[in-house]
This record gives structure tokens, C-alpha cells and sequence, in this order.
């Protein structure tokens, strides 16, 4: 993702209107910055320059990129001769317009990618959504590279999620639990949590829950220690307990400088 949005670079200057350029914020520039305070470890400088190049993108001219895009198409489609720049072709072009148009769901990605690096996953699926919300202009849709851009986007969107899990985890697992403890011993195994995936009578919020503790699995196991014999291992009702109450207290939000 990032060579798509560096790559993009050359066709913002090429293409934003000549007047009024010099005052434009570049959101590729802010994206750049903030990869290099990341490398140099300064997160709150990274995140700044991140949300930048979110609020930088949103104020740029879509509406009249769109109505050039389709002019200069139209000359092109008009004369084999025609460049809207020297040196650019019609698929150059078209590649270009595409990554402007979609800057507003780029840069957010980004940012909810820079989230996650750093175990901000709450930040990282508010992030995510509110790009999904946003979507992508209905010009680009179709293009090979925005589809495959989209798909990294929603398996990112299912692992933050996954990671996160419901917001009512113990709750969650105990409405569920008679159904998932097949074998009736009071723990909910691992194998019971990946047959209880296949399980139809379980809503998209008890999927999610145990879509979670497969991920945090031995993490979750581990929270109570109150397998009464030494061969018996699984999750208890404690277990999801403490472990839902010590994940709300790690994830947070990126601390204060």
C-alpha cells in the first residue's frame, strides 16, 4: 500500500489545476513525513503527520478532478495524438485520476494501518470504518488495483476486528457457552470454539467472540488458572472474565507524549 500512494505523487503535481497549486497540502507529503518519523521511532509525530494527510486529501478538489478526468478522457478517445501532458497516455492518465480520487480511503487505511503497528486497535477499526463509510468514488470501482486495494482493506478490517473482539466479551461467551461446551465438562476447548465456527445457531456477535478467543486463545486459557486437573485445559466462564477485564485495560488509547 505504500508504493500506491508514493507512486501517486507525480500525478498530483501533474495534475492539480495551475492555479491556487502552491497553496495546496499535498497529503502524499504528509505521508512520506510520517513514515520517516515512524522509522525514527516518534509515534505522536508519525500520527500527526498521518492525520494530516487524511485532512489534506479530504480538502482537495474532487469535483473538479472528476470533471477533468472525463474532458481530458474525452480528448484522448477523440485524437491517438492527443497527451494531456507530454509523454502521458490515456492509461497513465486514467491510473493517475484514480489514485486522486481515492485518496480520501488511502490515507485513511494508513492511518489505521499506523494504528495497529502500534496496538492501537481500537483507533484502528474507528479508522478503518469511518474509510469504509467514506468509500471509494464510483469512477474507480472497476479498477484492478483499487479492487485488489479494497480486499487488503477488508482482511485488515477482519483481523483488527478479530483482535478487538465484541465489546461485551464475557457477556457474549455466556450466552453461547451451553452451546459451544459439547462435551459438558464446564471449559470451552479450542476445538469446541473451531466446530462452534460452523455453528449456524450462532449469531455475528458470538462469531466475532469466538473469532477472538481463537486468536487470543492460550493468552484467554491462561487468565484464571482454574482447570481443577492437570490434563483438563480449555476456557471457563473466569477465564473470559479476567481476560476481558486485563484486555480493557491494555487497549487504550496511544498514551500522551
Amino acid at each position: 500500500m505504500g508504493r500506491f500512494i508514493n507512486t501517486a505523487i507525480v500525478s498530483f503535481f501533474i495534475f492539480m489545476p495551475e492555479a491556487g497549486r502552491q497553496n495546496v497540502d499535498s497529503p502524499y507529503i504528509h505521508n512520506n513525513t510520517a513514515n520517516e518519523f515512524e522509522s525514527r521511532q516518534d509515534i505522536r509525530g508519525a500520527e500527526f503527520e498521518f492525520k494530516a494527510a487524511v485532512i489534506a486529501a479530504d480538502k482537495l478538489p474532487y469535483v473538479l478532478y472528476r470533471k477533468d478526468f472525463l474532458s481530458e478522457l474525452g480528448k484522448y478517445e477523440l485524437s491517438e495524438t492527443y497527451e494531456a501532458y507530454p509523454g502521458i497516455s490515456a492509461d497513465e492518465l486514467r491510473q493517475a485520476y484514480h489514485k486522486l480520487l481515492v485518496l480520501p480511503f488511502v490515507t485513511r487505511f494508513q492511518l489505521a494501518a499506523f494504528y495497529a503497528r502500534h496496538s492501537a486497535f481500537p483507533e484502528a477499526v474507528e479508522v478503518i470504518e469511518q474509510a469504509f463509510k467514506i468509500g471509494i468514488d464510483d469512477l474507480v470501482v472497476k479498477d484492478d488495483d483499487i479492487i485488489k486495494l479494497l480486499k487488503r482493506a477488508q482482511d485488515f478490517h477482519r483481523i483488527v476486528t478479530d483482535i478487538i473482539g465484541p465489546k461485551k466479551l464475557s457477556k457474549t461467551f455466556e450466552e453461547n457457552f451451553d452451546r459451544m461446551d459439547l462435551d459438558k465438562d464446564g471449559f470451552i476447548h479450542e476445538d469446541e470454539l473451531k466446530k462452534a465456527q460452523l455453528d449456524i445457531g450462532i449469531d455475528s456477535e458470538g462469531q466475532k467472540m469466538i473469532r477472538h478467543l481463537l486468536y487470543h486463545y492460550l493468552e484467554a486459557e491462561a487468565s484464571s488458572h482454574d482447570e481443577w486437573v492437570m490434563d483438563v485445559s480449555g476456557l471457563s466462564r473466569k477465564d473470559v472474565k479476567k481476560f476481558e477485564e486485563r484486555r480493557n485495560k491494555t487497549w487504550k488509547r496511544l498514551p500522551d507524549r
